[in-house]
């Protein structure tokens, strides 16, 4: 459950402002930057809180997120190797009678 958190949240759970950075000069930026779709920044801000609460610990959990997440969500990591990889085309015609 705890990494279910961790690749839902992604990135996100790793920096986290607190409840004084709304009520700092920096709340306009947090209120433009952090909000969701349907979600205020505070109340998204608490979410990711929650989250980090539920699959995280303050000794090694960041590190371990950070690690996790230095170059970005597994998709967009695969999404890069995969459209950086050359000749892509040869080896897939190489494995489809594999898979079929």
């Amino acid at each position: 459950m705890m990494e279910i958190i961790q690749l839902i949240g992604g990135s996100g759970i790793i920096m986290i402002p607190s409840g004084l950075d709304f009520g700092s000069g920096m709340n306009k930026y947090l209120s433009t930057y952090l909000k969701g779709t349907d979600w205020k920044a505070q109340d998204k801000t608490a979410l990711f809180r929650l989250a980090w609460e539920l699959s995280s610990n303050g000794f090694g959990g960041r590190q371990m997120l950070y690690e996790r997440f230095f170059f970005g969500d597994q998709t967009t990591v695969t999404n890069r190797l995969y459209s950086g990889y050359p000749d892509k085309e040869k080896y897939m015609e190489l494995i489809k009678p594999f898979l079929s």
